[in-house]
């Protein structure tokens, strides 16, 4: 399965609405998503350390529960919240299908900020 940055984008501003984010969520909270697409994400922003959360696993495979943003979440979010970055991430990476590293994400939208800053 390959990363959805859209997807992303999606589940933490969800997360950064949660009026109680130390509550483990147990259901997905994404409209039109499939569970496991969600989870498979999940995982992801865990993996990054995006987000805290709860770890469980039993018969049927591994789930991660969100709980809050980390810092670094709260962080990468604020980027992606910015539209002329995001617009440029859209044109520049997501609409070409390319596989960026991460990190090149990040750097991405943060440079795109600072020019706009400037």
């Amino acid at each position: 399965m390959k990363r959805d940055l859209e997807l992303i984008k999606k589940i933490l501003l969800r997360m950064e609405e949660d009026t109680d984010p130390f509550k483990p969520k147990n259901t997905v909270f994404v409209e039109n998503v499939e569970k496991h697409e969600f989870y498979y994400h999940l995982k992801l922003l865990w993996q990054g350390e995006l987000i805290e959360a709860k770890v469980l696993n039993n018969n049927s495979g591994e789930y991660y529960y969100p709980t809050a943003l980390t810092w670094e979440g709260h962080e990468f979010l604020g980027a992606l919240k910015n539209d002329t970055a995001w617009a440029k991430l859209k044109k520049n990476v997501i609409s070409k299908g390319t596989d960026v590293p991460f990190s090149v994400l990040k750097e991405l939208l943060f440079s795109w900020i600072k020019v706009e800053l400037m």
